[in-house]
């Protein structure tokens, strides 16, 4: 979701042109969804998910891994 932080003139675009929401309203709308749901860091975020559930499931061997589309690999995450 860092992209969606990029692609926050579009959005607002979108949502006005094309959906009848005033600017203001969807500028609004766009940034608490930003300050909601976006990943300052994929790897970040990868080790905090791997983190909650080990301690969620203590018994679970976790291991932290990223696939990526650039490249179509894995990534094991240390």
């Amino acid at each position: 979701m860092r992209v969606l932080k990029d692609q926050g003139q579009k959005i607002i675009q979108g949502l006005t042109n094309d959906h009848g929401w005033t600017t203001n309203d969807a500028l609004s709308h766009f940034n608490e969804g930003v300050a909601k749901y976006a990943i300052p860091g994929e790897i970040d975020a990868v080790l905090k998910m791997a983190q909650s559930l080990k301690l969620q499931y203590e018994n679970l061997l976790v291991v932290p891994m990223m696939y990526t589309l650039e490249d179509n690999k894995l990534y094991l995450i240390k």
